[in-house]
């Protein structure tokens, strides 16, 4: 009886939990890549300052996962539909930024890649009851589940008006709706997104707004300038993404920032001996494959040279491979 009495209290407080047990024999898929290493299914959040080239960085990826060509002209993509909010831009804009980015794209991207220069508050007013949310759903339904992407350009053109009373539970609740949303649809939701004037060496804490931001986005890509206006960095870090910085470059041509590998491998971290090392630790695991935590802990080579290696090793495909649609972090050998 005292069982029973249990089970219903349950049932009345709407309280729904899982047992461990229940969780490891459940068969979970792994999470939606849309862009190889740096952007899974999700919510992300964009940053970087003032005229960085972060409106023609996220027109360029709606481009490349609409047409099915690598992102900065390093990283493989998920082809699918793609719907990029351009809300500061107008259409003499986009189509002038069109035409220079179709210089590095196939006319093929056109057909997936959709525009839009308005949209509704995450929060809707209350008369009409509509919001962002459902326009993203009812563009996710007309694609007949061909959707990968949308990008809000910016995040601030869509939040609601705020009293600013509790910076971090206002940031926390607007944006959570977006990441609940992306999980719901398998989708990858970017948010263009300012950083601040601090000079901390930390990336996350160089995002605008409190931590809510950063604590309830999935993905964060921080972009920063260096000295040379050419060359900048791309810091990339997530739940399902290891944290890297990469290195770009400017192509003032075509307006895109080109990955030109790691900070780690321009840095000389890595050693020619570890390869061999991580090759045969690999030939000898379940399937020939291992996450970067396991090589860590039974190579014992530091992190930073690990994924140096680990890096330049599967995009040269040399003894080693990234496994397609394996959740981040995970090499094979070949």
């Amino acid at each position: 009886r005292q069982e029973y009495k249990k089970a219903w209290e349950r049932r009345r407080t709407g309280l729904e939990a899982q047992s461990c047990k229940e969780l490891w024999n459940k068969d979970i898929p792994e999470p939606v890549w849309i862009v190889e290493d740096i952007l899974a299914e999700g919510l992300c959040v964009f940053a970087g300052g003032p005229k960085l080239g972060k409106s023609w960085t996220a027109f360029h990826l709606t481009l490349s996962v609409a047409g099915g060509t690598p992102f900065m002209g390093n990283f493989p993509v998920n082809q699918g539909r793609a719907l990029y909010f351009a809300l500061e831009d107008h259409e003499r804009r986009a189509k002038s930024r069109l035409a220079k980015l179709m210089k590095v794209h196939d006319k093929q991207c056109l057909e997936k890649a959709d525009l839009a220069y308005s949209a509704k508050r995450i929060f809707g007013p209350k008369d009409s009851g509509l919001s962002l949310k459902d326009q993203v759903i009812d563009w996710a339904e007309s694609t007949n589940g061909d959707a990968k992407l949308v990008v809000l350009d910016t995040l601030q053109m869509v939040r609601p008006s705020r009293s600013r009373k509790d910076i971090y539970a206002e940031d926390y609740e607007d944006l959570v709706v977006l990441r609940d949303l992306a999980q719901q649809l398998h989708i990858a939701i970017i948010c263009v997104h300012h950083t601040n004037k601090s000079k901390d060496n930390d990336s996350m804490h160089s995002i605008s707004g409190s931590f809510g931001i950063g604590g309830t986005a999935d993905t964060i890509w921080v972009l920063k300038r260096l000295e040379n206006a050419s060359m900048g960095t791309l810091y990339c870090r997530g739940r399902d993404v290891l944290e890297e910085t990469y290195k770009v470059n400017m192509d003032w041509e075509s307006g895109v920032w080109e990955c030109k590998g790691t900070l780690s491998e321009s840095q000389g971290k890595s050693k020619p001996g570890h390869l061999d090392t991580i090759y045969k630790l690999l030939l000898n695991m379940p399937n020939q494959k291992a996450h970067v935590d396991t090589i860590e802990e039974m190579t014992g080579v530091k992190r930073s040279s690990l994924l140096a290696v680990l890096s330049r090793a599967a995009k040269e495909k040399v003894k080693i491979q990234k496994p397609w649609g394996s959740k981040g972090g995970w090499y094979q050998a070949i």
